[in-house]
């Protein structure tokens, strides 16, 4: 399906969809990727060392929401 198929049925201008069709997206959202990789990179081997236990399901749930909140909507939730 092409975009201007999607663009009619969903009934929205192009306008809407501008920051998703920005070819600087790709990089963008790489670089929000690789922030949250070095946060969790930094946060595990602390941990380790420290013989804290750590919830990974939960902190990986806090790397995704953040970044996908990130590249999504600009918002930096901070929350690791």
């Amino acid at each position: 399906m092409e975009f201007s198929q999607l663009m009619a049925i969903s009934g929205e201008s192009k306008e809407n969809f501008e920051p998703f069709l920005h070819e600087g997206l790709e990089d963008f959202s790489s670089a929000v990727f690789k922030k949250y990789g070095v946060k969790l990179a930094h946060i595990l081997p602390e941990a380790a060392s420290s013989n804290k236990t750590v919830d990974i399901q939960d902190l990986l749930l806090k790397a995704s929401l953040g970044s996908i909140f990130r590249v999504a909507f600009r918002v930096e939730l901070d929350n690791i």
